[in-house]
């Protein structure tokens, strides 16, 4: 199920905006599926922490353990 996450919600709390979500049901309980789309692979230390915070945050909300993926041109595969 997608999750629609206000960027200003998280901005005004240090964290930073999200790409993508999901919430899904596994076999432990639910997951968040965060996902950060980017031309490059490469994040910076900033963004690192900003989206490791949000997702840490969004865990903490849904009581739900969290998948952080980076998603980019390099790790496409048609």
């Amino acid at each position: 199920m997608a999750v629609l996450v206000s960027p200003l919600f998280l901005r005004e709390r240090e964290m930073g905006q999200v790409d993508l979500v999901g919430l899904v049901k596994n076999n432990d309980g639910l997951c968040v599926n965060v996902y950060e789309v980017k031309s490059s692979s490469n994040v910076a230390l900033w963004q690192r922490r900003r989206l490791l915070h949000s997702s840490h945050f969004l865990g903490l909300l849904f009581k739900a353990s969290v998948k952080l993926k980076v998603l980019s041109e390099e790790s496409c595969i048609i």
